[in-house]
């Protein structure tokens, strides 16, 4: 399975997953509400997604799991980065302004 088969498939699982809890909490929506709505029902979600997971041919249980054990794996090996000595610009970081001391903005032209 190449990264990006198994990260769709990882995604796709989530999402079913996601809207699945979230159904769960929200509950029953009463008709109107539903109606009213400016995104689609929650089950509609679900449907679309299993559509889709099934129109695609998405399948597998690993989930990219291979891919994310590679990728920390090249993450450990690289070097670290050495401590800041203490007092130097590195150990402290230099601070933004809070908004109320920056100057005001110029008018737009007119």
């Amino acid at each position: 399975m190449n990264s990006s088969v198994a990260l769709t498939a990882a995604l796709a699982a989530g999402l079913v997953t996601f809207f699945g809890r979230l159904q769960a909490k929200e509950g029953n929506t009463p008709g109107l509400f539903a109606y009213l709505s400016d995104h689609p029902a929650t089950q509609d979600r679900i449907d679309h997604v299993t559509a889709y997971i099934a129109a695609q041919h998405i399948v597998g249980t690993n989930l990219g799991a291979d891919t994310y054990g590679r990728f920390q794996q090249r993450l450990l090996k690289l070097p670290t980065a050495a401590p800041a000595k203490a007092g130097t610009a590195a150990a402290v970081p230099a601070a933004a302004p809070p908004p109320a001391a920056l100057p005001p903005a110029a008018p737009p032209p007119r």
